[in-house]
């Protein structure tokens, strides 16, 4: 998918990661080696790692902990080039024997400014004018984009869903991960108690 019009500025990636305690040194060291290679990737501005402190209703438990990187890139095209680099398929490649479920991946634009609240709440609150064909808003009632393209989420997930060159995509193959979509989906598949939300 192109570039929404008008779309520019830094994006940021989100990715969490539900690491298996018996896997954490490997994944230690595998992520070690994607930070200190993506160093030297055009437009990266910020690649950080944190990890899920204990608390009342934390996700992480006796069987895996959650990480989540987060990413600044001076533009799209940038984080599409880092996707596809050897030492990020690399890394996608070791992720599913590391992890409980699939990872998941956020992509956002820049921080939204009190204006752009209230321009989003004044076109949330406006009903949108339909077209006739497909129940599509009209591009004049369109909210300026503030994310990043889809073609930048889809690719950052195939990258790190991918495995080794010749062999079938994760989500095609007999490793693949469960996807996570919410944090009981993620407490069931991993054998924890399911919470409510």
């Amino acid at each position: 998918m192109p570039l929404p019009a008008g779309f520019s500025g830094p994006v940021y990636a989100y990715q969490t990661f539900h690491v298996r305690l018996g896997a954490l040194p490997e994944f230690c060291e595998v992520v070690s080696a994607l930070m200190k290679a993506s160093k030297n990737d055009p437009g990266l501005m910020k690649m950080d790692l944190h990890r899920e402190l204990p608390w009342a209703q934390s996700l992480s438990n006796d069987e895996f902990s959650l990480f989540l990187m987060v990413q600044e890139w001076s533009n799209p095209l940038d984080l599409e080039k880092h996707v596809t680099s050897a030492h990020a398929v690399r890394f996608g490649a070791t992720l599913p024997r590391l992890l409980v479920v699939e990872p998941s991946v956020s992509i956002f634009g820049s921080e939204l400014t009190l204006g752009e609240l209230a321009t989003l709440s004044t076109a949330a609150a406006t009903p949108a004018r339909v077209q006739s064909s497909g129940g599509y808003p009209e591009a004049d009632d369109a909210i300026p984009p503030t994310t990043a393209p889809n073609s930048v989420a889809s690719g950052l997930s195939s990258s790190l869903r991918s495995t080794n060159s010749g062999t079938r995509s994760q989500s095609a193959s007999n490793t693949a991960l469960p996807r996570s979509n919410s944090r009981s989906s993620v407490l069931s598949r991993s054998g924890a108690a399911t919470l409510r939300q």
